[in-house]
């Protein structure tokens, strides 16, 4: 099958939705699909790898004033002809903006399926990242309602994790053909057992206990909580690593200043992909205080890894994570944050062991197979009008 993914964030900018695309887009082709992206050109025409033998597609695109790391495409360009020559039988959305649009528009006009993956909660971005001058709650009900507008339009919307679905459900009733089914992850290569890490000599953290944070810094991932806790964790000597770069990445650093933290947080700036294992491997907890995510998918990288994950009891990480079992929830409401680093902390084997365990569901090959054949039954939906 030939597969369009039209996306809205790619390459130079790293984020979950990058991550995903890049991982189902090579799974894809592995099973033998072919796969083509379109997405907005990097900025100064800096060169970007094709992550796909189909290759790669640019939409002149310009800088996204709000965040600043990524791009938006115009909307008049010359890609159906393209389209038209590579013959695709299917569209893939990842992102509901220009892209997105671009992509139900393309599939329209020349009758073919179109999907998407709803990586982002966009209502909840908007409230952040208002690019209009209009009150936070007046451009909050506009995106709802664009956002129901454009479920509806799709023949399938897919979804990482399922309390995601049911707010869909509540947010656009009248939505097409849904599925769940999450990013899957390299369970190969995020795995135990990397104990020559030299991360830990690299910042001289030697045996204090590592809390990592991987992950946009970005306002809504609500990293300000953790450095509000850092110093009720019972052991004083605990690092908390921040790997990433973002748009909060200032106020951050302003706020480890203002806490007196400059010795107890290490900020490590954008890490490629290929080097994360050692990050994984060389902490001891992984943490998210997100109440943002559709699926999390860091936390399951460190949980690949065998890593005792605390992350706040809301959303997607409810789908697979069992306070006590397999990592731990916190509730904001009686904070508790700091008493569950320690718990994690002072966890032993068998969390790690339930934690790898969970994460071989979520193995990209699985996953990658389910989205296959959602593929083969949409089309066939199509092609007989159901």
């Amino acid at each position: 099958m030939k597969i369009a993914m039209f996306t809205d964030s790619y390459y130079p900018a790293v984020d979950g939705v990058v991550t995903s695309l890049s991982t189902v887009s090579r799974e894809l082709e592995r099973i033998g699909h072919e796969v083509f992206i379109f997405a907005p050109e990097p900025p100064n025409g800096e060169k970007v790898q094709d992550i796909t033998k189909g290759g790669t597609f640019y939409f002149r695109s310009f800088r996204f004033k709000h965040y600043p790391q990524y791009r938006s495409a115009f909307l008049p360009s010359n890609k159906n002809r393209i389209l038209r020559k590579l013959g695709v039988d299917l569209i893939h959305t990842h992102g509901m903006t220009f892209m997105g649009v671009k992509g139900l528009s393309a599939g329209r006009h020349f009758g073919v399926p179109v999907a998407t993956t709803y990586h982002t909660m966009m209502h909840e971005a908007a409230n952040i990242y208002n690019p209009l001058p209009l009150p936070r709650s007046t451009m909050v009900s506009l995106t709802v309602r664009y956002v129901r507008l454009f479920l509806n339009r799709l023949d399938a919307v897919v979804v990482p994790t399922r309390p995601i679905l049911e707010e869909l459900v509540r947010m656009a009733p009248r939505m097409p053909y849904t599925a769940v089914i999450p990013t899957g992850v390299d369970t190969n290569r995020f795995r135990p057992g990397n104990v020559n890490s030299p991360i830990r000599e690299q910042y001289g953290i030697d045996d204090s206990p590592l809390i990592l944070y991987v992950g946009r810094v970005a306002f809504e991932k609500n990293i300000d909580s953790i450095l509000r806790n850092l110093h009720r964790v019972s052991d004083s000597s605990a690092k908390l690593m921040i790997v990433g770069e973002g748009p909060a990445r200032r106020h951050i650093e302003q706020l480890v200043h203002s806490l007196g933290l400059q010795d107890r947080v290490i900020f490590t700036g954008f890490i490629p992909d290929s080097q994360l294992v050692d990050y994984y491997s060389a902490s001891d907890v992984f943490i998210s205080a997100s109440k943002f995510e559709t699926q999390g998918l860091s936390m399951l990288e460190a949980m690949s890894c065998g890593k005792p994950v605390v992350s706040i009891n809301y959303r997607a990480v409810t789908d697979y994570i069992v306070d006590g079992e397999n990592g731990f929830l916190y509730n904001e409401f009686a904070d508790n944050m700091a008493e569950t680093i320690d718990r994690a902390l002072s966890s032993d084997a068998s969390i790690r062991k339930n934690a790898r365990r969970t994460a071989e569901r979520y193995s990209k090959e699985r996953t990658s197979r389910s989205l296959s054949e959602l593929y083969s039954k949409i089309l066939d939906m199509y092609i007989n009008g159901q």
